[in-house]
């Protein structure tokens, strides 16, 4: 690759990289508003309405809750600019650790849906022109109907069918804490547990994404370049390998990327049902003890998440999408 290519495209990816910053930033200080002026504070969770003054107040120094809120949002984000979320007014830790204790559940639960639901959506997509008239309408309308259906309503079917009725798989949590596993079957125990919510995770994002997929691709079909290739002598599937695909996969990329904060808070959902201890039951009980400091290190971390993936995409299209002229430094 040419060295002024190279520096083009590391321009492009600096501003981006910026601007994920300042959107960072910008969802941090709205966060931060919010929770600071909602009803209630840390102090009132704790020692609730009836407290003695003294402890109060003495509670209220604590956690720095009796200074002004422009002096707690710039100690809060001198502490950000350092890496530290705070200390947790319910755990009694400091935020970092209490979010990393709960996040790999939460990502043993998203990463599979985020795959599965993109290669189900992929095949389903890619797959579809070979249905017709009432099958194809047929499976437009099951999966419209499925992605109206709330995640939590779908997995409590999911609950009462196969873990209520049929005995095969267990609902609660992400293991059994009587069975003394370690290693590999551990491992597969966890997987066990986690076979419903991914399930009830997937489906809905999957329909959601092979409705995306169906609609790019019949809208490219429609196109001047893929009908030449078909009356150059190439056959659907080499016509959709070498044209159709490429121009499908950066919009798919940027589907799933924003999709991510949607994915997000059905995980939420999800553990509250099958009662994980992740992010989403984290949050839950965080707001239910108005713990600011992580209440606000959740939202942070979320929102980074999300910046991450988008951050990602837009990185990914620079590389691989050689259309975008328009963006380098020396363009008319």
């Amino acid at each position: 690759m040419p060295a002024t290519r190279i520096h083009e495209l590391a321009v492009i990816v600096s501003r981006r990289l910026l601007l994920s910053l300042m959107t960072i930033w910008l969802v941090a200080t709205l966060t931060f508003a919010l929770v600071m002026f909602a009803p209630g504070d840390p102090v009132m969770a704790l020692l609730g309405d009836d407290g003695d003054v003294d402890v109060r107040a003495r509670a209220a120094r604590s956690f720095g809750t009796d200074r002004p809120a422009l002096t707690q949002y710039a100690a809060w984000m001198g502490r950000l600019a350092r890496f530290d979320l705070g200390t947790s007014t319910s755990f009694r830790a400091p935020v970092g650790e209490v979010i990393r204790g709960r996040l790999p559940a939460t990502l043993a639960l998203m990463i599979p849906a985020l795959l599965l639901s993109s290669a189900l959506a992929i095949a389903f997509a890619l797959g579809a022109r070979a249905a017709h008239g009432w099958r194809r309408a047929g499976a437009i309308a099951f999966g419209a109907m499925l992605c109206a259906i709330p995640v939590y309503v779908l997995a409590h079917g999911l609950i009462l069918v196969f873990a209520l009725q049929l005995h095969w798989l267990p609902i609660q949590g992400l293991g059994d804490p009587r069975l003394q596993t370690t290693g590999v079957a551990a491992a597969l125990e966890t997987a066990r547990y986690l076979v419903l919510p991914t399930i009830a995770l997937t489906l809905q994002q999957s329909v959601v994404l092979w409705l995306y997929l169906r609609a790019r691709v019949a809208e490219e079909w429609r196109r001047l370049y893929l009908r030449t290739a078909l009356a150059k002598g190439l056959s659907p599937g080499q016509a959709t390998r070498r044209h159709l695909w490429p121009n499908v996969r950066l919009g798919l990329m940027h589907f799933i990327a924003a999709r991510t904060g949607s994915l997000l808070a059905g995980a939420v959902l999800v553990e509250t049902v099958f009662g994980i201890a992740g992010m989403g039951r984290l949050i839950v009980s965080a707001s239910i003890a108005r713990d600011v400091p992580l209440v606000t290190g959740i939202f942070l971390c979320v929102a980074a998440f999300v910046v991450a993936a988008n951050f990602t995409a837009d990185a990914c299209t620079v590389f691989l999408d050689p259309r975008l002229e328009e963006e380098r430094p020396n363009a008319a």
